[in-house]
């Protein structure tokens, strides 16, 4: 089944490790994914959890490129102490939709990188669960578009294109 991104570089072969590491459950434990078998997309992981009963995202690991890309280091922090106001409320419920579903959801949005930059995220959020029934943590794979305005994008699954804001960016679960 094509989903729109198995051919990206990273989305792609980020997907078909979450999917092998599932087995027969729905969804892989933590400790079944390994960063150093999967070596070329270690820079563009994101490993994060809900705390404080899902009040709050905390980064457990941020790779190199996403470290670069929104230009500081995110490990060991919760999200309202590095994302703005605005965008928080949408990212948890992000999170959420991804705990009540037990999917992977897709997303693709637009930023200004800290150093001014626009860049466009395309992030496939993938969850983890220790029991197979309650996603506990989540891995992420990042990847980064500079492309000047960051606004003209091409492919088939970005029928929303424009210049758009983060709040009307693209989502969708993964079946």
């Amino acid at each position: 089944m094509h989903r729109g991104f198995d051919d990206d570089p990273i989305l792609g072969p980020a997907y078909a490790y979450w999917r092998d590491k599932c087995g027969v459950r729905p969804m892989p434990r933590r400790r079944d994914i390994d960063p150093t078998e999967i070596p070329q997309l270690l820079p563009h992981l994101l490993i994060t959890e809900l705390v404080d009963g899902g009040a709050r995202l905390r980064y457990r690991l941020a790779g190199t490129a996403v470290v670069a890309a929104y230009g500081g280091e995110l490990t060991g922090k919760n999200c309202d102490e590095v994302c703005p106001p605005e965008r928080r409320a949408s990212i948890l419920a992000n999170y959420r939709l991804i705990c009540e579903r037990r999917r992977p959801l897709l997303l693709r949005h637009r930023y200004l990188s800290s150093r001014g930059a626009p860049l466009v995220c395309h992030r496939l959020v993938m969850p983890l669960s220790d029991d197979g029934d309650a996603v506990t943590q989540f891995v992420a794979a990042l990847r980064f578009e500079f492309t000047g305005k960051a606004h003209e994008w091409t492919g088939h699954w970005a029928d929303a294109a424009g210049d758009f804001t983060f709040d009307r960016g693209y989502s969708t679960i993964v079946a």
